[in-house]
């Protein structure tokens, strides 16, 4: 059996239960409240009601990939056997900063592993006619801000972060997000990559994102708002951004009029990134202009794009040589 992490003095009988109720009820940090829902609801089923009582120095490498089994021969899959992992591993980096450990089991275990998941991007026609009903809306300017979702790639909370200084002609500046904070209220954040990007837009959207902002710089001067103007806003002073759930409960009427049920907010940034890579858009082109830190996630969450990409890319040089 490997060693098991050491324990400080201080902490000779504290269990998991009392690491997750900490790191999720008591002290959830800046995590967003979507994540801390989800990652109780995964301990509160899955991980205290099996090793809640283990002592922090009993827990090792060995008991986390048995429990990491059962969880497969109970059916779950690979994927939620990794959202488990990541708990714990958060969670164990908390426990040394606070003196609870001096290292951690989870160095070296063995995470089930399971096949890529599969983007499905909403087809051209679904998109278009979630534009239409979006149109509906009008108000607010959701037919404004799904069209720039669906032809800039913007994350939700990159969405709603925008402020009208943050429109330049054909381009769009993202360098903050809007993020719901568990027991913390609505924060203004980095953008996920934690950099300011530049991302280009088509001449048709410009225009409507700079009526838009036109638009919100009248509302904010009628209402007396002399700070930010942001973009989109519930208020009629545009004075602070729409949270992310109540954006997406709006967002949920549209799919629902629109009969796209399935489709996500986030779906507009897939297919910005799939119809970019089909294209024959350069990866490294289409990684910058959604964020990401390296090429490499591009290539892992699209990774049955990817290479259909690089297949035209090929043919095409071949049929310039016929």
């Amino acid at each position: 059996m490997r060693k098991a992490s050491m324990l400080s003095p201080n902490s000779t009988a504290r269990t998991v239960r009392d690491l997750l109720e900490r790191c999720l009820w008591t002290e959830p940090g800046r995590l967003e409240a979507s994540t801390v829902d989800e990652y109780r609801r995964m301990s509160r089923t899955r991980i205290l009601p099996t090793m809640g009582h283990i002592h922090l120095h009993k827990l090792d490498a060995d008991t986390l990939e048995q429990f990491y089994d059962e969880m497969l021969e109970e059916g779950l899959s690979p994927r939620s056997c990794q959202k488990a992992h990541t708990i714990l591993q958060g969670a164990f980096k908390r426990a040394i900063r606070w003196g609870w450990v001096d290292s951690s089991p989870m160095v070296g275990v063995k995470v089930p592993r399971g096949p890529a998941y599969r983007i499905q991007p909403p087809t051209p026609e679904t998109v278009r006619r979630l534009f239409d009903f979006a149109d509906e809306d009008e108000q607010f300017g959701m037919g404004v801000a799904v069209r720039t979702a669906a032809l800039a790639g913007l994350r939700r909370g990159e969405m709603l972060g925008l402020q009208v200084q943050d429109i330049k002609s054909v381009e769009l500046v993202v360098e903050r997000a809007i993020a719901e904070i568990r027991d913390g209220g609505t924060v203004v954040k980095a953008p996920k990559s934690n950099q300011t990007r530049v991302v280009p837009v088509a001449d048709f959207v410009a225009k409507i994102l700079g009526e838009w902002a036109t638009e919100a710089q009248a509302r904010a001067a009628r209402e007396g708002n002399t700070g930010p103007v942001w973009l989109f806003s519930p208020n009629a002073g545009h004075d602070r951004p729409w949270t992310p759930s109540a954006w997406s409960s709006r967002w949920r009427k549209v799919r629902m009029r629109a009969e796209a049920v399935d489709v996500r907010f986030h779906d507009l940034r897939h297919f910005y990134a799939t119809e970019l890579l089909d294209d024959g858009t350069p990866e490294a082109t289409v990684s910058a202009m959604l964020g990401h830190e390296s090429i490499a996630t591009l290539q892992k969450v699209y990774a049955h794009h990817v290479p259909a990409t690089a297949r035209r890319a090929a043919q095409a040089l071949g049929d310039r040589l016929l």
